[in-house]
């Protein structure tokens, strides 16, 4: 099994920009993929607006 994301935790605000810059093969499609609820998480969680997006019932 190959590891895409570790350690990963930011925050963004409404109406920030973010830009996510990294290596090729470095998890920026993974992590995009998982924000957007195409691909889950193994472990942790995906929180959006306190709301858990990773529980199939969108609760903490």
């Amino acid at each position: 099994e190959v590891v895409a994301l570790q350690g990963v935790d930011f925050e963004a605000r409404q109406g920030e920009f973010v830009t996510i810059v990294g290596r090729s093969g470095s998890g920026k499609s993974s992590l995009l993929q998982i924000i957007g609820g195409m691909d889950a998480p193994s472990a942790g969680k995906v929180t959006v607006a306190g709301m858990d997006l990773t529980s199939p019932l969108g609760a903490d």
